[in-house]
């Protein structure tokens, strides 16, 4: 047996919260709508790894339909549409880790054995990775890998009765567990494979030799994919989804994903931005907002010239940490050229200037509800306490930078805490103690008074 049998697996929650006075990740807080399996984990798919352990707004309730897959939700879904929306009106997804069966390739319960070296393998890559032949679709005889039992060609075992995948091909002799959730996939005679995507929204073209949306169908210049243009991998080999861009260049699915989450919208290729035409409000929308949202550091002081590799033109900005846009055409596909003494152009961006105040207003804008509905006296007096020292605060301004928040101001702060502890900084030590010893004052206050008014109800 050549098969690793054992791999690790990413599985996805949607789910919606029951209220808004709890944190979403707090599991007593969720109504679970479905869970399924979502993709194979491994250590090249740096995308996955970021998305563990973590919740994410995921659909309008007021849309999501439970009854149909996730995969047919999601396709024609603007995120946009999520901003400014009540947490209440949110449908969330979470992702974590399980371990499952198969290999990094594919989450199967067999393993296919190759008529010419009689090896067991679970799917064609990993035969081809071990041998000097490629495996071709003659498999006639599988291995349960749940009973080890060899027999011939089926999508369940004929001894244990194990299914041995949700999507079986007996052309293909493709085995795939990822639920049809979130990887639905169909055999199409033309292609002669199988192709990621829902049978009734996808036509073939003769001339690309590939099936497409039919809502992108008219629009499409024919084009054959060869090679992803990040990972150089053969698309006509890849056993994930991938895309042509509008520069006419095609990419993994899940290796455009990852320059969206790095911040890069220049083609590798062309420099030209990638971002296709169905995401490009979404995407410019979701980066504007953070990039507005973004406090500029205190040791960010100059100016820059940046230069748009779309429009050609030139612009200038105050030093961001995270971006540059186009002051002329506003896409976020520039290059900088030189650090420059000019003022900056005149913007409808503008990202947060550093100043005590603008922290604070940022501050009680993301945990308002603690701040300033509750009149919490004494998480007020900690956040002042905050912008005091200097290095703390560049510590708050950083978190607050960061991709996802703590959900609640306490988290906020022992994050704060820990990191400035972290890099040995003694006066964020101190400062936490003072806020120990406060509470623990408050408390015994609280219980002061409590006997008190006992006492006064028991002599009457």
């Amino acid at each position: 047996m050549n098969c690793q049998q054992q791999n690790r697996v990413i599985v996805a929650q949607v789910f919606s919260i029951k209220t808004d006075l709890m944190l979403v990740d707090d599991i007593e807080n969720q109504n679970i709508i479905k869970t399924f399996t979502f993709d194979i984990l491994s250590e090249e798919r740096y995308d996955l790894q970021q998305l563990l352990n973590k919740c994410f707004p995921h659909h309008l309730k007021s849309v999501y339909n439970p009854i149909v897959s996730d995969f047919e939700n999601m396709e024609d879904f603007s995120e946009s549409s999520l901003l400014n929306v009540d947490k209440m009106d949110i449908i969330y997804i979470k992702y974590f880790e399980q371990s499952g069966i198969g290999c990094d390739h594919y989450i199967t319960n067999c393993a296919l054995q190759c008529d010419q070296c009689s090896n067991f393998y679970c799917c064609r890559f990993c035969h081809d990775e071990a041998e000097s032949h490629k495996l071709n679709r003659a498999v006639s005889n599988i291995r349960c890998l749940i009973c080890n039992t060899t027999q011939s060609l089926s999508p369940s075992c004929q001894a244990c009765l194990t299914p041995f995948a949700q999507y079986f091909c007996p052309i293909c002799k493709i085995f795939s567990d990822v639920s049809t959730e979130s990887k639905p996939r169909f055999h199409c005679a033309q292609c002669d494979s199988c192709v990621n995507g829902l049978q009734n929204k996808m036509t073939h073209c003769s001339k690309c030799n590939c099936c497409l949306k039919k809502t992108d169908f008219n629009q499409h210049v024919c084009e054959q994919p060869e090679l992803c243009c990040v990972c150089m991998q053969q698309l006509s080999e890849s056993t994930t989804p991938f895309v042509l861009m509008e520069c006419r260049h095609w990419i993994h699915q899940r290796c455009y994903q990852e320059l969206l989450q790095k911040n890069i919208f220049s083609c590798p290729m062309c420099r030209k931005f990638i971002v296709t035409k169905e995401e490009r409000e979404k995407v410019l929308n979701l980066v504007k907002e953070r990039y507005q949202r973004t406090i500029i550091p205190r040791y960010l002081t100059q100016n820059v010239k940046v230069h748009c590799m779309d429009c050609g033109k030139d612009s200038v900005h105050a030093e961001h940490p995270m971006c540059y846009f186009c002051a002329h055409c506003g896409l976020f596909n520039v290059e900088l050229i030189e650090y420059i003494e000019q003022k900056p152009d005149q913007n409808t961006i503008q990202p947060v200037t550093f100043s005590t105040e603008n922290i604070r207003k940022v501050l009680i804008n993301q945990y308002g509800y603690e701040l300033e509905v509750q009149l919490n006296a004494a998480l007020i007096k900690k956040m002042n306490q905050l912008l005091v020292q200097p290095e703390i605060v560049d510590k708050v301004v950083e978190i607050l930078n960061s991709d996802i928040l703590p959900g609640n101001f306490d988290e906020f702060l022992g994050r704060v805490i820990k990191e400035v502890e972290e890099e040995e900084w003694g006066e964020g030590e101190i400062m936490y103690e003072e806020w120990e010893e406060e509470e623990e004052g408050q408390e015994n206050t609280e219980q002061l008074q409590e006997k008190e008014f006992e006492g006064d109800v028991d002599s009457k």
